[in-house]
């Protein structure tokens, strides 16, 4: 079994082999034959960087293909990232070796698929965000849970709609860090470690700030 299962791999291969050895030096003139013919072929590469990136991956994705033999190069996009919000995409230049049957990584790049989000500045934000709570002022950022002594900020309010998740996240934990720095001194205190911060004074109304 295992004599057919090395005779299959070397012959996708050598495929891939005859149909670069008539193609010319440089960017080729039909890269999708040649993706096909890698994607046949991708499984049975010993990787040396293993990304564990599956051959059919291959189809739609391959840029700048180019030929220089022994090695067959191009780069690929890769959206990991992207599902935890980020706004750029990891680019892989890969070289293919057929006279050693190998595949690696030979670059990383990263590529901007959006806009960046402005930065903001956390301190003004919370610098109003807990002058209101001193004084036990209603606002949309605010729910108080018990009038005057305990209080839950809201924070996705605190910030403008669009940002992606890696973004809301950092000011998120950046405008927690800046409340606690503003309120502290004032005998508030937090009392949820994360999600939207409660923050409670024992002195209750007779503290209002004014």
């Amino acid at each position: 079994m295992a004599n057919i299962l090395n005779f299959r791999n070397k012959n996708s291969i050598e495929l891939l082999k005859q149909h670069l050895s008539e193609a010319e030096v440089g960017y080729p003139a039909d890269p999708e034959q040649i993706v096909e013919l890698l994607a046949d072929s991708w499984d049975d590469l010993d990787k040396v960087d293993d990304t564990k990136m599956a051959g059919y991956k291959l189809f739609r994705r391959m840029e700048n293909v180019r030929w220089e033999p022994p090695c067959l190069i191009f780069q690929i996009e890769r959206h990991g990232a992207t599902v935890l919000g980020s706004t750029r995409a990891d680019l892989y230049t890969w070289a293919v070796d057929l006279d050693r049957y190998t595949a690696e990584i030979i670059g990383k790049n990263r590529r901007q698929l959006y806009p960046t989000a402005k930065p903001i500045r956390v301190k003004p934000i919370a610098e109003d965000v807990g002058d209101r709570i001193c004084k036990r002022k209603d606002d949309p950022r605010l729910t108080w849970i018990e009038p005057g002594r305990k209080v839950r900020v809201t924070m996705k309010r605190c910030f403008p709609e669009g940002a992606c998740k890696m973004t809301t996240e950092n000011r998120t934990r950046n405008l927690r860090k800046a409340l606690n720095a503003y309120l502290n001194p004032l005998g508030w205190q937090q009392e949820s470690p994360t999600g939207s911060p409660v923050f409670s004074n024992e002195y209750g109304a007779s503290a209002a700030r004014i």
